[in-house]
């Protein structure tokens, strides 16, 4: 593209036999001072500056210089060598280098490895292409010239067509780019590839089971696992076993499996929505009547009406067996729960004690009918059952007591024998004096709705004195009473039922 444009240098050394034109000229063979084919500025300067004015703004690619050699060989022996390191080239869209876009600058190369010509990548937008060289600091590296020059003998710029790229634009991009443009050094695709293809030239097929672009999405169930198009994806020979669709990623379904979805599934027997299976065509869990095999595709005749596949009964009956293990056993723990609480309720016939009786002979007799059962229950009495031919049994059973035989044919001397007292002397209205002393009461208070209040003295084995409007002195705890209420400090509450009367409630604090 430099061919024949117009140039400029900053310090010629003889316009008319070495001027800035002959760096364009095309011609290099001859790269001698005597063969006029290269550029040759003045001596002794510290900057040497050369450009080209390309008409226009163009889209450069790359620029290769030649320089003077002499005709002699490229060495660090040849002293030309010194005068080319440390060189710059800019493309600028201005006669300022320093407005332009710096291409390259020389600060790696020694005078054994810089090359020439020398070849340079600059891919960007620019209208001048400026050399520029100099000396202008304090000390210059090891080998360079004292002083700057530019003798260049021939500079091509190279600005490539859309679609080629390379040395000379002898490369073409790669019809797989996008846009279809590429870099003019490398031949990367500006932006990125087309569909089905890879790489930063876009050389490279979708393959491994990808399609699409960049090759980011993976091929369906193809056929024998062959790649599908690059493109869209589409199995071309069909599917695998098992689905369907063009991208063969739909599972197989309307009851089929197989290949393509070609065979029909056999006769399973479905429950939840299931489905044989869309590859082999096994039935998930059973078979219908009738069948049997993998696929339930193997029909035979039951022996029986019962001969079916008991699977499906399996189910229902080991949650039938749980339900009734379930049942038994509560209704066996809730007849031990019973029998365990009427054994603690029945009264206890304790080693030690035996049973009071009373017979139904004298004036606190009354009829058995007129009569019912009467429990006492405080923590000194855990049972008390008091047996006649009149009144129902009654036991009396104490810590304290060993025994407790009580007769009274006609309440003579009412005795009561125990390991504490050996006489307790007992009195009614029909007997004399009325004293009860009782190792069990401390301090009683006996009241009653139907008769005033009785008082029961005993702080230690004292006589017990009860007053009542019907008996003179002392009455205790008799058939005659219909309700008692006791209280006493020291004692926790305690019922009475008597067999005469209705109900004795008797309360200990």
């Amino acid at each position: 593209m430099a061919l024949n444009k117009p140039t400029w240098q900053e310090h010629p050394y003889s316009k008319d036999r070495w001027g800035a034109d002959l760096a364009v000229d095309g011609q290099y063979s001859d790269q001698s001072a005597q063969g006029g084919q290269c550029t040759i500025s003045a001596n002794l300067m510290p900057t040497a500056q050369w450009r080209v004015d390309l008409g226009e703004i163009l889209d450069v690619s790359h620029i290769v210089i030649y320089y003077r050699t002499d005709n002699r060989i490229w060495d660090d022996d040849n002293s030309y060598v010194a005068r080319f390191l440390g060189f710059s080239v800019y493309l600028s869209n201005t006669t300022n280098y320093q407005d332009g876009v710096l291409c390259v600058e020389d600060s790696q190369y020694t005078r054994s490895s810089i090359p020439n010509p020398v070849y340079i990548s600059c891919p960007y937008n620019g209208r001048y292409v400026i050399y520029y060289n100099n000396r202008t600091q304090s000390s210059t590296p090891d080998g360079y010239s004292e002083y700057a020059f530019n003798e260049l003998c021939e500079v091509e710029i190279y600005v490539c067509p859309n679609g080629r790229y390379g040395y000379n634009c002898q490369e073409n991009c790669s019809k797989n780019c996008l846009d279809g443009g590429c870099d003019r050094i490398s031949g990367q695709c500006f932006g990125g590839c087309k569909v089905g293809w890879k790489g930063t030239t876009c050389l490279t097929k979708c393959d491994g089971g990808t399609y699409g672009a960049d090759c980011r999405y993976h091929c369906g169930h193809c056929l024998d696992k062959q790649q599908c198009d690059v493109i869209d994806g589409s199995c071309l020979n069909g599917c695998g076993s098992g689905y369907s669709g063009a991208k063969c990623t739909e599972i197989c379904g309307n009851n089929t499996y197989g290949p393509g979805c070609s065979r029909t599934c056999g006769n399973c027997h479905y429950k939840y929505g299931e489905h044989c299976h869309h590859v082999t065509g096994q039935c998930p869990s059973a078979c219908a009547e009738g069948y049997k095999g993998k696929r339930c595709d193997e029909g035979f005749v039951p022996s029986s009406p019962s001969d079916v596949d008991n699977r499906l009964l399996i189910p229902a009956y080991l949650t039938a067996s749980v339900l009734f293990i379930s049942v038994v056993l509560n209704i066996v723990l809730i007849m031990k729960r019973k029998q365990r609480n009427n054994i603690e309720t029945q009264p206890k016939q304790e080693e030690g004690y035996k049973n009071v009786t009373w017979s139904n002979e004298g004036s606190d007799a009354h009829p058995a009918s007129d009569c019912e059962p009467m429990n006492i229950i405080s923590p000194v009495y855990e049972a008390v059952n008091i047996t006649s031919p009149i009144y129902a049994p009654m036991n009396r059973i104490s810590p304290d007591y060993e025994a407790a035989n009580i007769t009274y044919p006609v309440y003579e001397n009412g005795n009561i024998i125990s390991p504490n007292n050996e006489a307790v002397n007992i009195t009614s209205p029909v007997y004399e004096n009325g004293n009860i002393i009782s190792p069990v009461y401390e301090d009683v208070n006996i009241t009653s709705p139907d008769y005033e209040p009785m008082n029961r003295i005993s702080p230690d084995y004292e006589a017990v004195n009860i007053t009542s409007p019907i008996y003179e002195n002392g009455n205790i705890i008799s058939p005659v009473y219909e309700a008692v209420n006791i209280t006493s400090p020291d004692y926790e509450p305690m019922n009475i039922i008597s067999p005469v009367d209705k109900a004795l409630n008797k309360t200990l604090n």
